[in-house]
């Protein structure tokens, strides 16, 4: 008797338990995945941070290479200050040396010039070389850094489209799976409905089938004679009795059992209704709040890249504007450097050209001396000589006016170059006190910017952490409102469990004793042929049961296999197999 309402239990209980247990299974793995999206989110949040400690870094690095670059912009500005200096101090010296030795060494001092003109024409061309090597070397970085933007914003706008995508997929796998749900379930509705059918025709056919018995039983005792006649008529008033009690039972069972399929219906119907709005609402607040915050993100995003490319533009700006500067600079510098070689090359032919004329002059006059001596030799020769010493005086004369011209001409070009390389000086002074200045504001805006952004990085990760300790709060919530629905779970169904162990134990201590009482009768009144008919007949009626029991126990079984329910768990109990 225990075990088998221990199996009549486990088979009256164990679905509805399984079903709470599922119930709250699912909403475990919702809580679950839940908390990975929230990490998923913190982990995209955590990549975001990094990105911007790289941006910062890298930021840094540019500002190290740009002080490196003014560094080495001041020291070839020294270099060539000194350059300046020195060449200045040289060409002195070699005016003053030419202004010494003009006289006997002027073949040696256009050599020299010639040699300068070509050292300056040198010096001019790798000045040029290294303003277009530093050109391309600015070109390329404003192309690398071009290309590094570029692709930043490929892969942002790569990952957005992945996550969407993502989302997209996710929800349309859960959209087809509650379809697949919903499906079966309509399919296990109509195969019930199906079944119950067919268990009431089998009922109404066993019913026929025992009244056909009892009419024969009937007829059989009626042939007998007196008083078996009478006692037989009495047990079978009451076996009509008993079958009638037995079919009521059957009919209200299969009353209370088409009421609990309905119930069941609905309240299966309804959870239906209410987790698919639950669902529907839960996936509208998801998409929003993902939609938000992806926005957000974006916007965030976009902002920054925006600050950073105004950031950059503006240097490039201010570093275009100082190239050109310094080009400007430096063009007008060659220029002059050009002028002043041009107008040496023409002092420098002007001259030759003067000491070529006269060198002809000299040759005319010689000439005609030559004739006059040849022609009046003896008459006219102190009229040469006294000729010859006037012009001698007059060449003399001549030569130290033009000696004279030509060094307060040079003194005077050499205080204008002094005065020129003063004023250039003066200049590339101020530059560098402008780029000094600019340099000092480049540093104050990066550390401002360091600033700004260290101080949202805290913003963000306090609030990540705010989040984190309200969600942990919800999760524990809803865990501890889950854990005592599944204590009053639990507590109804031992009740259950408890009202339906005893409405069998009471229905099978009455269908024992009427059975004693009936074989007690049936023992001492009924013929063996008669006995053996019944028996016959209450083995048929029990092996139709058994059939029954094991049609119903497959079916359960098939039930418990779509719902997940193990095999062993469904255990069928019936009074009449058990007697």
């Amino acid at each position: 008797m225990s075990k088998v309402i221990s199996g009549h239990k486990r088979s009256m209980s164990f679905p509805y338990r399984a079903t709470v247990i599922k119930e709250l299974e699912s909403r475990i793995h919702q809580l679950t995945a839940d908390s990975e999206k929230q990490d998923t989110f913190q982990g995209h949040l955590q990549q975001d941070k990094d990105d911007l400690e790289r941006l910062n870094a890298a930021l840094r690095a540019e500002l190290q290479n740009m002080s490196e670059k003014f560094a080495t912009v001041e020291n070839t500005l020294d270099q060539l200050k000194a350059d300046n200096d020195r060449e200045v101090k040289s060409i002195k010296a070699r005016c003053e040396a030419m202004i010494e030795f003009t006289k006997n060494e002027h073949s040696t001092v256009i050599k020299k010039d010639a040699d300068k003109l070509r050292a300056s024409e040198q010096q001019v061309q790798e000045l040029r070389k290294a303003l277009q090597e530093s050109e391309l070397s600015r070109q390329r970085q404003v192309r690398e850094t071009e290309a590094e933007l570029k692709q930043d914003k490929i892969h942002l706008e790569n990952l957005h489209e992945k996550k969407v995508r993502s989302l997209e997929a996710e929800l349309d796998h859960e959209r087809q799976e509650w379809k697949k749900k919903q499906h079966q379930l309509e399919q296990i509705i109509s195969a019930k409905d199906e079944e119950v059918a067919k268990l009431k025709e089998f009922q109404k056919l066993q019913t026929q089938q025992a009244e056909r018995t009892l009419g024969e039983f009937k007829s059989q005792v009626e042939r007998n004679s007196g008083k078996m006649f009478d006692e037989m008529k009495q047990q079978m008033v009451k076996v009509e009795a008993d079958l009638a009690r037995s079919k009521e039972f059957r009919e209200k069972e299969a009353e209370e059992f088409t009421k609990q399929r309905q119930e069941d219906r609905r309240k299966f119907e309804k959870q239906l209704s209410v987790l698919h709005g639950s669902h529907e609402q839960e996936k509208a607040s998801l998409t929003k709040h993902l939609q938000a915050e992806q926005e957000s993100l974006k916007n965030a995003h976009q902002e920054e890249i925006k600050v950073f490319k105004e950031k950059y533009e503006r240097r490039l700006l201010e570093t275009e504007g100082s190239l050109h500067e310094l080009r400007s600079s430096d063009n007008i510098r060659i220029s002059e450097l050009q002028e002043t070689i041009s107008q040496l090359r023409q002092d420098i032919l002007e001259s030759d050209s003067l000491r070529k004329q006269e060198v002809v002059q000299l040759g005319l006059l010689k000439e005609e001396e030559k004739q006059k001596i040849t022609r009046d030799h003896e008459i006219e020769i102190n009229r040469l000589l006294s000729e010859k010493e006037q012009q001698r005086l007059r060449l003399q004369k001549e030569h130290s006016a033009t000696i004279e011209e030509t060094m307060q001409n040079t003194n005077h070009r050499l205080k204008e170059i002094e005065n020129e390389y003063k004023n250039r000086l003066e200049e590339s002074s101020q530059h560098v006190q402008e780029l000094q200045l600019t340099v000092e504001k480049l540093k104050e805006k990066a550390e401002s910017t360091k600033s700004n952004m260290e101080m949202q990085l805290t913003e963000t990760v306090s609030q990540m952490e705010i989040e984190k300790n309200l969600l942990r709060r919800q999760q524990a919530e809803m865990k501890k409102s889950l854990k005592q629905q599944a204590d009053q779970f639990k507590d109804q169904c031992r009740k259950l469990d408890s009202k339906l162990r005893r409405q069998e134990l009471d229905q099978q201590e009455q269908l024992t004793q009427i059975k004693m009482e009936y074989e007690g009768k049936m023992r001492g009144l009924l013929p063996a042929s008669v006995r053996q008919q019944l028996e016959g007949t209450i083995s048929s009626l029990k092996s139709q049961v058994h059939s029954l029991q094991q049609h119903t126990r497959l079916l359960q079984e098939e039930v418990d296999i779509r719902k997940g329910i193990p095999l062993n768990s469904f255990t069928t109990s019936s009074p009449v197999l058990n007697t």
